[in-house]
């Protein structure tokens, strides 16, 4: 088998365009979300759980700080 170039059959599908992720994404635009508002709501509550007794939770931090870059080295962010 070949390395490399233009293979019969492979790649996405004709008609294959319109994935779930893709339907989340545009029912978020039309209600006016944008990713930015949601990355910064989501910052904004960690921050509030992490200084809710008016001192850091390290703990806390620790877990959504580690589970991130967990999750982007699987490639999964």
């Amino acid at each position: 088998m070949p390395s490399g170039g233009h293979r019969e059959g492979a790649g996405r599908k004709p008609g294959s365009k319109l994935t779930k992720s893709q339907l989340i994404a545009a029912e978020a635009r039309d209600a006016g979300v944008s990713p930015l508002e949601v990355q910064l709501t989501a910052m904004r509550e960690f921050w509030r759980r992490a200084h809710a007794n008016g001192e850091m939770d390290v703990g806390l931090a620790e877990k959504a700080l580690y589970s991130s870059t967990a999750r982007q080295r699987r490639g999964q962010d």
